[in-house]
């Protein structure tokens, strides 16, 4: 399955599937982040390091990135959330610092919300360190909504709401496909 349209391209950036660049294209492109590091939510979802996510991630059509020519500017990807108690997907992105601004983000965002219907998924969650502002309205214009402690949301049969942790500095959203 590789349904990319809702990017629009523009000069030479294009939309790919992990699968279509190197892992040395990843493993430039996260080297590459400095500022950007300091507000991206991606823990590599638990996998070891950098090649165990490319190599897991590339089969399975979970993630895709943003290349500007040959040069990656932009990953955005999804994943299952086990800590919580029933079955909801999380997305992560990031854009590096010189294309930010542009829409890559809005346009990886619908992408993969594209790819993640195609696989039957109901809802999506994100989460966003509170003090990123582009994330934040990033997700609100895509039609992500706030998702505050103590909201419930009603999942496969059962009322679910998101709880407070210690030391939160998390700011989370929800949408439903």
């Amino acid at each position: 399955m590789n349904n990319l349209k809702p990017i629009q391209p523009s000069g030479d950036i294009q939309p790919k599937l992990l699968k279509d660049i190197t892992f040395k294209q990843f493993k430039e492109f996260l080297d590459s982040l400095d500022e950007e590091k300091k507000t991206w939510s991606l823990d590599l979802q638990n996998n070891k390091n950098r090649k165990e996510f490319y190599e897991v991630k590339k089969d399975l059509y979970m993630t895709i990135v943003c290349v500007d020519g040959e040069k990656v500017i932009g990953l955005c990807d999804y994943y299952e959330n086990l800590e919580l108690p029933i079955l909801l997907s999380e997305i992560s992105f990031v854009v590096k610092k010189g294309y930010q601004g542009q829409g890559i983000g809005t346009k990886m965002l619908l992408t993969i919300e594209t790819l993640m219907k195609d696989f039957d998924h109901k809802y999506v969650t994100a989460k966003h360190y509170k003090d990123n502002i582009a994330s934040h309205k990033a997700f609100l214009k895509v039609g992500y909504e706030e998702w505050v402690v103590g909201k419930k949301y009603y999942f496969d049969s059962i009322w679910f709401d998101r709880k407070l942790v210690e030391g939160d500095d998390w700011e989370w959203k929800i949408k439903e496909l």
